[in-house]
C-alpha cells in the first residue's frame, strides 16, 4: 500500500487534496489497485488534543483481479471506475507522542450510490518519533456490497508502517 497526497489549505478548517495510491492483496485475488484523485476536508471541531473532519471528493480508480472461478475465461476481470469518496474522521492526541484516528468511509460510483457502494472502517495508533517521521499500526474493515470477483465482500487487515510528513 503505497499512499502519496498534497494538502492545500484554503483557511484555518477546509482543505483540498489530490492523492495518488496504489495498492494489491493478492490473498484476495486483486493484483492490484490504483487510484488518484481530489478530496476536500472540513475540520468540524478543532481542539488541542482532538480533532473531527468529514470529507468529501471524487477519484479514479483503476483494478485488476484474478477471476477465482475455475477455469475462468478470461482469467483476469478490471474495473475502471469514477467514484465518490464520503468519510468522517476523529483524530486524538493521546500524550505527547501517540495519536489515534478512527475514521468511517462510504465510496461508490455515482450512478449506484447505495445499492453497490464499498464501506469501511478505521483505527489507526501512530507514535511520532519526531515531528515528521512516525511509526503506525492500523486495523481496517471494508465491506464491499459488490464485488466484481466472487469473493467474501467482508476484507479485514491488520498494517504497519512508517509515515513521512513535511
Amino acid at each position: 500500500y503505497v499512499h502519496v497526497e498534497y494538502r492545500y489549505l484554503l483557511s484555518r478548517a477546509f482543505e483540498v487534496y489530490p492523492y495518488a495510491e496504489s495498492q494489491w492483496a493478492e490473498s484476495r485475488g486483486m493484483e492490484y489497485k490504483i487510484s488518484t484523485g481530489l478530496l476536500s476536508r472540513y475540520r468540524i471541531i478543532n481542539k488541542e488534543k482532538y480533532l473531527m473532519f468529514a470529507s468529501a471528493g471524487m477519484f479514479y480508480e483503476f483494478e485488476k483481479w484474478e477471476d477465482p472461478t475455475p477455469n475462468a475465461a478470461p482469467s483476469h476481470v478490471y474495473s475502471r471506475s469514477i467514484k465518490s469518496h464520503l468519510s468522517v474522521s476523529f483524530k486524538q492526541h493521546l500524550g505527547e507522542h501517540w495519536e489515534l484516528t478512527t475514521t468511517a468511509i462510504h465510496q461508490a460510483k455515482p450512478d449506484s450510490y447505495f445499492k453497490e457502494a464499498r464501506f469501511g472502517g478505521a483505527a489507526d495508533l501512530k507514535y511520532n518519533i519526531t515531528p515528521n517521521i512516525g511509526i503506525n499500526g492500523a486495523y481496517r474493515v471494508i465491506y464491499d456490497t459488490a464485488p466484481i470477483v466472487p469473493i467474501r465482500k467482508t476484507y479485514t487487515t491488520v498494517e504497519a508502517g512508517l509515515s513521512v510528513s513535511f
